[in-house]
């Protein structure tokens, strides 16, 4: 959580502690970007830099299609507050995921990938 459920200001951290010997450290501490993704997003994030960034690799690793590994991508880039510039990629991975789902023809598929 990086924002207060009362007002919506930055929450910041004003404690830390260690569990085996008690020492507290106290003061105003910022969280990063990565602090707030939820685990799915850091395993992902994990996955994808011990691959090199090979989406083959990242899928094959996770058991994951293609497009649900550029899916994964977007909701990083997205959570860690970028805008994803990959429209036209997203539309394709779009359609190779309703294929993929059953929900258009392969023919279907190959006529709306040409009008990208």
């Amino acid at each position: 959580m990086d924002k207060c459920p009362w007002c919506g200001g930055e929450l910041l951290v004003r404690e830390y502690g260690c569990r085996r010997c008690g020492v507290r450290i106290i003061g105003e501490f910022r969280q990063n970007k990565f602090a707030n993704l939820d685990e799915e997003l850091l395993k992902f994030i994990e996955v994808f830099l011990v691959n090199e960034g090979n989406i083959s690799a990242v899928g094959e690793e996770l058991g994951w299609s293609y497009p649900k590994v550029k899916s994964m991508l977007r909701r990083v880039i997205e959570a860690l507050g970028y805008e994803y510039k990959g429209e036209v990629e997203s539309s394709r991975l779009e359609l190779l995921s309703k294929f993929e789902r059953g929900e258009i023809s392969f023919e279907k598929l190959l006529e709306l990938l040409e009008k990208l």
